[in-house]
């Protein structure tokens, strides 16, 4: 069976990788045009194309080099449905946490917290 892709963890890991920097490289070239960077400067839509950028180049390749190399190096082959659960739940919890960043920087959340905690500072004493 030459010539087939197996999904094993570090290809899932690989192709996870892809994905996510796809869409921060997508979101880099929106930031790129001039109209919307007016309206994404200093907002976390900012913020999510960075995380997406940064740990889709660093985080999930690591992992899928891990799981490649450590059976090579230590003769011990790594439990492939719990490096699988590991992929999936790293995958689908990076974007649970950073895709809404995007819809909350487009509906216009500062990037710094500091314009938030004069807006609601009347309400803290409130709350307490």
């Amino acid at each position: 069976m030459e010539g087939v892709v197996r999904f094993s963890t570090p290809m899932l890991f690989a192709i996870g990788f892809l994905l996510i920097f796809l869409l921060g490289g997508i979101t880099g070239v929106m930031v790129a045009v001039l109209p919307f960077d007016l309206q994404a400067t200093d907002s976390y839509f900012v913020v999510a194309h960075f995380h997406y950028v940064l740990n889709g180049a660093v985080v999930f390749p690591i992992f899928g080099a891990l799981y490649y190399w450590i059976p090579k190096m230590t003769g011990r082959m790594l439990h492939e449905r719990l490096g699988k659960v590991s992929f999936w739940t790293m995958f689908l919890g990076f974007n649970a946490a950073f895709f809404p960043m995007h819809v909350l920087g487009l509906l216009g959340m500062p990037r710094r917290s500091t314009p938030i905690r004069r807006a609601w500072a009347g309400t803290a004493s409130t709350w307490s």
